[in-house]
């Protein structure tokens, strides 16, 4: 049976001293304007690559949101969740919608504006009754509002009121993807946002790990999938690095006869996000720099047009103090630098005056 919201506070956030739980920054946006809803951004080779991409395909979704046209969200929902609609980076183009969703939320300030997207939703389902993206972004909506009410502080801060409608928007989200699953969750995005729910509510680890699985075995190359496991064991959750590690080595097992290593350093490479700058990857947990090169050698193989993945593999042989590979990767970079792809602490200029220099 799933814990109440009692067990939540005190399993998950550890006595009420642990962090909120917050989803990772949407991308910084792009260097140069976007032109949204037109279709012209998504055309442009330039704008199908890391966090850029994933921002102009947002912003896609965010102006389209805008002008209410319905009829081409559903198009980008059905179209962008198909296989071969990948960034140049392999993940998948449907992450842009996901990351359009969550912009659409962050403009509500208000109850009213609220009410006004929930008022969108069914101005949706309204002109296309048998939309399979209208439910999902009804979800994340309401996930967003519960996580509004609660606050972004420590759970001790939260006032008995927050965590009321914490539950009851939460609820709602739930009983919307449930409702929608025969017609919705063959898009991965239906399991994202009720993994998500999951975590939130504060399930049990063998009904979470039921949920994954289900997703997993429909959606196996889905990467956010994976990275929603690694963040509910995070330590913050009540988890361990070392439960992380296990289960990175369970995944890699997994999937090594299709991917080879890419998955761990896809998932290790996470994790180093996820716990921020003052974790030390490769003293704070299980990664080791021989399988992480492989795996990030494997996928520049595959994904050869991404300037994203060079530049994170030229990272993480900074942070490994590989200077042989970093130099290599470093040439092919040249001036195709990826600002975010360093995190403060191993800035392309520390990792150029470290292990540029002529030994």
């Amino acid at each position: 049976m799933k814990t109440t919201i009692v067990g939540l506070v005190a399993v998950l956030w550890l006595s009420l001293v642990a962090p909120a739980y917050a989803e990772p920054a949407p991308p910084s946006p792009p260097p140069r304007p976007v032109t949204p809803s037109d279709g012209s951004a998504l055309r442009n080779p330039d704008n199908n690559d890391g966090p850029r991409g994933v921002y102009v395909f947002a912003a896609e979704v965010q102006g389209a949101w805008s002008q209410r046209n319905y009829a081409y969200l559903d198009d980008l929902f059905d179209r962008w969740a198909k296989s071969d609609e990948r960034f140049d980076d392999g993940r998948s183009h449907v992450m842009g919608f996901s990351v359009g969703l969550e912009l659409v939320s962050e403009r509500n300030k208000t109850t009213k504006d609220w009410e006004q997207s929930l008022s969108q939703i069914r101005e949706w389902r309204q002109r296309n009754p048998a939309s399979t993206a209208v439910d999902i972004a009804e979800a994340s909506i309401l996930a967003s509002w519960a996580w509004s009410a609660r606050g972004s502080g420590y759970a001790r801060s939260v006032t008995e009121e927050g965590w009321k409608l914490f539950r009851a928007r939460l609820d709602r989200a739930e009983a919307v993807l449930l409702h929608s699953k025969d017609r919705s969750s063959g898009n991965p995005l239906w399991y994202v946002g009720y993994l998500e729910i999951a975590v939130a509510k504060g399930w049990d680890s063998a009904e979470f790990r039921a949920l994954y699985d289900a997703a997993i075995n429909r959606f196996p190359d889905f990467l956010p999938l994976y990275n929603r496991m690694i963040r509910s064991l995070q330590p913050r959750w009540g988890g361990s690095i070392e439960q992380i590690d296990a289960y990175i080595a369970e995944v890699v097992k997994q999937t090594e006869a299709r991917q080879g290593k890419v998955m761990y350093a896809r998932l290790y490479w996470y994790l180093a996000g996820a716990e921020g700058d003052d974790f030390s990857l490769f003293e704070d947990s299980a990664a080791n720099w021989a399988d992480m090169k492989t795996g990030f050698n494997q996928l520049i193989a595959a994904t050869p047009k991404s300037n994203w993945n060079l530049n994170n593999f030229a990272s993480f042989a900074c942070r490994a103090g590989d200077a042989d590979t970093y130099r290599k990767l470093r040439k092919r970079i040249g001036e195709k630098i990826y600002k975010d792809a360093w995190p403060s602490n191993y800035s392309m200029e520390v990792c150029d005056e470290r292990l540029l220099k002529k030994i």
